[in-house]
């Protein structure tokens, strides 16, 4: 009698524990995580990740000593070279809080001096990208989501000036935004996005030797989030970080709102 009322509760405790885990699993896949990096050191090698994930970033490529700090969309921004042969980007080490599979949003501020032959990177983790193609177009990958490729935008973003660009991701559907509003291309697409942890997040460029896809001109405001961000959510995030930007670019910024059609 004694063994049989220790094997029954040595089982309720295993079911228990059982539960515990597929519990604590489901609430952690449903917890919604967003990485900002808004480069407002000023200074330094390091770009702070500002809520507080430890996901800082360091300067990275043989063109490191190259990138600059300078006045951006709201307070600093990281201004790029993007020269081919000196290479620069930041570099997130990878973390858990970086295995995005079912969903996710990026999106930056990006201001680019000059868009032409190869695509501009503003976020790639070799499972996820975002940056301009040649064509001014903003360009999106997946890996192992179907359709395979690049997917284009049908907007464009301009040189010289500042650009609020996004891309969404729900397991669905890709979508683009430009300053706010959404793009008419929309991709049906569907499957998880592949994971590579021997890849951190690279901000503003690609690793040297692999390929020239180095940002030109300055980025800021950086968020990725592991989850599709709604139109409004979108919307908010562009006006968050132009309602502290300097006197001077608001006319320009408050202008791009405006000018979404709601």
């Amino acid at each position: 009698m004694y063994k049989l009322s220790l094997i029954n509760l040595i089982t309720f405790l295993l079911m228990v524990i059982t539960l515990l885990v597929a519990y604590n699993e489901i609430n952690a896949a449903d917890k919604k995580l967003e990485m900002i990096w808004n480069f407002d050191e000023g200074e330094g090698n390091v770009a702070k990740e500002a809520n507080k994930t430890g996901n800082d970033g360091e300067f990275t490529g043989a063109g490191k000593d190259k990138i600059k700090w300078v006045e951006g969309i709201a307070e600093k921004a990281l201004e790029f070279s993007g020269k081919v042969g000196g290479g620069q980007w930041v570099e997130v080490p990878h973390s858990d809080d970086m295995d995005i599979r079912d969903a996710i949003t990026m999106e930056a501020w990006v201001y680019p001096t000059e868009i032409d032959g190869e695509k501009r990177t503003i976020i790639t983790k070799a499972a996820y990208y975002l940056q301009i193609e040649h064509t001014s177009q903003v360009a999106t990958y997946f890996y192992e989501v179907v359709p395979p490729g690049y997917h284009l935008s049908n907007g464009k973003v301009n040189e010289n000036e500042w650009s609020h660009v996004a891309v969404t991701y729900n397991g669905k559907e890709i979508k683009f935004y430009i300053n706010g509003k959404e793009d008419s291309k929309v991709i049906k697409a569907k499957g998880q996005i592949k994971s590579q942890a021997s890849w951190g997040v690279h901000l503003g460029g690609e690793r040297d030797g692999c390929c020239p896809r180095y940002f030109q001109g300055a980025i800021d405001e950086i968020k990725i989030s592991n989850y599709a961000k709604t139109r409004d959510e979108i919307l908010k995030s562009m006006k968050d970080a132009a309602s502290v930007s300097p006197q001077a670019k608001l006319s320009l910024v408050w202008g791009a709102i405006k000018r979404i059609k709601y």
